[in-house]
């Protein structure tokens, strides 16, 4: 048996390796000397355990994998040039490594710096730009630290479909395609709030883009800009939606109000102005509901306000402005009205109507005694005034509270208001009518003629009303007391007739009043002859004259 060959050094030029080591195909063994088993070539049994079949030359040591320390290591003091491939369980290069063509790891890939620094870990291009760096100090993963616009960071989707996720830094842009037509989720956020609720915040689809996808009562909306914290603000707990609400110390929470759901900011009167305090609709807006307004402005050419049942396209009634500027109200229904309504302490009463039926328009329709109809001018606010309490007709009634209430007359009910003596002058006192005047019954006049009749047959006191008076003096004398010729009125007018003809022996009696005087003195006169008849008319003043025989 051969036995081993020792030496502390040995200088040649080539060393050959013929093989023929006993079980096994290497063709050369080194190992040291405090393992071998003999001083013939003896080798422990396990040594070459894992050795494979491939192994042309074996250099013995001891593994140190599970805790990195470094011990009975082959150490190579230059620089290795391996043609082929190194084949390694672990590759620790505690310098610098540097591989000039392909590095392939077929396992994982782990990198674990001695010491965090800001670039642990950094992939350039070969003109030294950096494009992914992992920085260990501050935790982070940059990409394009070095701002190329040519470098892109970009996830490829499925199949040939193009790329799920793109930074493309040449257009500050960033894309993310979900792109296939299964409705999968292609993006999302999730958050864990402080009461510990995980939810998803944001959502998106190839169909939608979700806010709150969950439901949940905790998840809010809310884009903010310079001056307004809340520009829009959807609320997750009271289901509301708010646009510009405000959201300063000084402002009103429109949240807090439980009617509303949905709220726009603005500012009253800003339209035209250069407040930004107008909300615009562009196309048409709908409301199934009520809709309240301080003030409605309808602008267009002709606006019109229209009234139409939801159920079909045939207009009610319409409100608006012709080509003529001229305000026209429109009831569309055949033979309907347009009626105006108040609330009179409680009571609706109908006040005027414009009757579709017959073609009229109607004041006080239900016939009401509380409703009046009143037409004031510049001096009277009873120019026209018709008193529905007294089915009474006033024409320049006063009104004042000076002035008479013609309509507390039991016996008015149709009353024109004047100026005793205004005709021909520049008092509007005069009442015209211009063409026939036909009175079915008696008038009274004070300052002319009346018609009105009374046949008496005892002493009585003149009427205002009366005009022509009969007397029956068969009896015994009768005695007509005169009115004041000033409450009696100029032109006034009075005749006395003796009906049954027995003046001549019971007389008819005229007295004045007071100091009044009939043709200057201030007695009595008489009617004496039978059948006999006599005329006064007053002066207004003091006085009555006589047409006729006196006593």
């Amino acid at each position: 048996m051969a036995k081993d060959f020792r030496a502390s050094q040995i200088e040649t030029s080539k060393l050959i390796l013929t093989g023929g080591i006993a079980n096994t195909s290497a063709a050369g063994l080194i190992y040291s000397g405090s393992v071998s088993t003999d001083r013939e070539g003896g080798i422990p049994a396990t040594m070459l355990t894992n050795v494979g079949s491939d192994v042309f030359l074996f250099v013995s040591g001891t593994k140190s994998n599970s805790d990195f320390n470094r011990t009975d290591v082959t150490l190579f003091g230059g620089d290795i040039v391996v043609s082929g491939t190194v084949y390694a369980e672990r590759q620790i290069i505690e310098v610098d490594g540097l591989v000039d063509g392909d590095l392939i790891v077929t396992g994982n890939f782990y990198v674990k710096p001695d010491a965090n620094s800001t670039k642990s870990a950094e992939f350039r291009n070969d003109a030294n730009q950096s494009l992914m760096t992992v920085d260990t100090t501050n935790g982070r993963v940059v990409v394009n630290e070095d701002n190329s616009t040519t470098f892109q960071f970009r996830v490829g989707g499925r199949l040939s479909h193009g790329d799920l996720f793109l930074v493309r830094p040449g257009t500050d842009s960033v894309s993310i395609d979900g792109g296939f037509a299964d409705n999968t989720e292609v993006f999302s956020v999730a958050g864990n709030d402080q009461g510990g609720d995980t939810d998803t915040l944001f959502k998106v689809t190839p169909l939608e883009v979700t806010i709150n996808p969950d439901d949940t009562n905790h998840v809010d909306f809310r884009v903010a800009t310079d001056q307004k914290s809340n520009a829009i603000f959807t609320k997750a707990t009271t289901n509301q939606v708010l646009i510009l609400s405000g959201g300063a110390v000084a402002s009103f929470d429109e949240a807090s109000a439980p009617d509303v759901s949905f709220y726009v900011s603005g500012t009253a009167g800003s339209h035209g102005s250069s407040i930004r305090g107008t909300s615009v609709f562009g196309g048409d807006t709908y409301t199934s509901g009520s809709a309240y307004v301080n003030t409605l402005f309808v602008e267009n050419e002709d606006p019109t306000i229209v009234f139409r049942e939801p159920s079909s396209t045939i207009d009610k009634g319409t409100i608006g402005i012709n080509n003529s500027d001229n305000i026209q109200i429109e009831n569309k229904s055949t033979n309907k009205h347009i009626v105006f309504k108040v609330n009179d302490g409680g009571i609706v009463r109908e006040g005027f109507r414009i009757d579709g039926g017959v073609a009229e328009v109607v004041v006080n329709q239900g016939a009401e005694s509380l409703v009046d109809f009143r037409v004031e001018s510049a001096n009277k606010d009873h120019a026209i005034f018709v008193d529905g309490s007294t089915d009474s007709v006033l024409i320049l009634s006063g009104g004042a509270a000076s002035s008479p209430s013609e309509s507390l007359y039991s016996d008015v009910n149709f009353f024109v208001s004047g100026a005793v003596g205004s005709a021909g002058s520049q008092v509007k006192g005069t009442s015209l009518f211009g063409g026939d005047v036909v009175i079915s019954g008696s008038t009274h006049t004070q300052g002319a003629v009346r018609r009105n009749t009374r046949l008496k047959s005892s002493d009585f006191n003149v009427k205002s009303t009366d005009h022509f008076l009969f007397f029956n003096t068969n009896s015994g004398h009768v005695t007509a007391s005169l009115e004041s010729a000033s409450a009696a009125g100029a032109g006034r007018v009075l005749v006395f007739k003796d009906v049954k003809g027995f003046a001549d022996t019971n007389h008819i009696v005229i007295k004045p009043d007071g100091s009044d005087k009939i043709e200057g003195i201030n007695d009595e006169t008489k009617i004496k002859v039978a059948s006999g008849s006599l005329s006064l008319v007053c002066d207004g003043a003091s006085r009555y004259f006589v047409f006729g025989e006196r006593d």
